[in-house]
């Protein structure tokens, strides 16, 4: 006979695994900027202006912090030549983030390495897992910025 689970039950389930996971997840990602001198919070600052985050409110309101923390990364990032600040064209009042070409090549380094790690856990799925995973990841993504 075949037992029933409930919702709820299925949900209890994935919060227990979703945290030792997340921890994982976050081990491979610190091992994956060791080699290069970062630390977690300017690499985190790094993949939002790669993936197009342009201002420091945006990221501010993004990593849920204040100016002044993204402030102070972003110098750190621009001391080291991995990121320019130029007046944004649209509203000369704010400052527009890019990459360097030496920040996009890290960044480009970064996320080989972080795929190399991240993908010997991943591996283990079937491409039809891998799939239905992407999906799933997607839908919460969107719910989630719906709210």
């Amino acid at each position: 006979m075949t037992k029933v689970v409930s919702k709820h039950d299925l949900i209890a389930e994935i919060d227990t695994l979703i945290m030792p996971l997340m921890s994982l997840m976050q081990q491979d990602f610190l091992e994956s900027i060791k080699p290069f001198s970062l630390n977690p919070g300017a690499a985190i600052l790094l993949e939002h202006v790669a993936k197009g985050v342009k201002h420091p409110k945006e990221l501010a309101n993004l990593l849920d912090t204040v100016p002044p923390v993204i402030s102070a990364l972003v110098g750190e990032l621009e001391d080291k030549g991995l990121i320019e600040r130029q007046i944004d064209p649209e509203d000369k009042r704010r400052v527009k983030l890019t990459l360097s070409k030496q920040g996009k090549d890290l960044h480009e380094k970064i996320r080989e390495r972080s795929l190399a790690l991240g993908g010997e856990r991943l591996s283990k799925l079937s491409d039809g897992e891998l799939t239905s995973l992407i999906r799933i990841f997607r839908k919460l993504l969107e719910e989630a910025q719906r709210t």
